[in-house]
């Protein structure tokens, strides 16, 4: 097999280990030159989920709170309107000041849902240090999502609230 016989066959092997392929050959000059054109192509096909929209809701949260020794003890309520499937989740921030007179801060993540009108009533006790002076509790970083996809209320379609910290 001579040189341009061994390269014809080398192309046309590759070509067909790529894929689908076209292969033709022209001949010219009594057979001295030949030149080999190969061509490929394939297909893609991309699929694209997409999720469904989120809802949030607007909610309220009111809290009260007092100290009990070494705990911080924290009563209130959520309220939420736009939807009566939801659930979401706030921080409730801590801040003491120990006996050196240093201020330390504590965030307790919580959650809610709820499945009726009703508000959700909040009630816990959050340890704190021994020997400190609460100075304050706030309710932080909250956020409503509704869960019901049938509401269509204009006031869900809220982008989620963004809260700077300030200490």
């Amino acid at each position: 097999m001579d040189k341009t016989t061994s390269f014809a066959v080398l192309i046309f092997v590759a070509a067909c280990s790529v894929g689908p392929t076209l292969a033709a050959a022209d001949e010219t000059d009594q057979g001295q030159q030949s030149r080999w054109e190969a061509s490929s192509e394939k297909k893609y096909t991309v699929k694209l989920e997409a999720t469904p929209p989120v809802l949030y809701c607007e909610s309220r949260t009111s809290i009260e709170y007092y100290q009990d020794d070494q705990n911080v003890q924290v009563d209130g309520e959520i309220k939420v309107d736009g939807c009566t499937d939801a659930s979401g989740t706030y921080t409730i921030s801590v801040r003491f000041r120990d006996e050196t007179g240093a201020t330390h801060n504590l965030d307790f993540d919580e959650s809610w849902q709820r499945i009726s009108a009703a508000p959700i009533v909040i009630s816990n006790a959050y340890p704190m240090a021994e020997n400190v002076d609460l100075i304050r509790v706030r309710a932080r970083r909250s956020r409503c999502v509704c869960n019901d996809t049938e509401t269509t209320n204009a006031e869900q379609e809220v982008s989620p609230p963004t809260e700077p910290r300030k200490d």
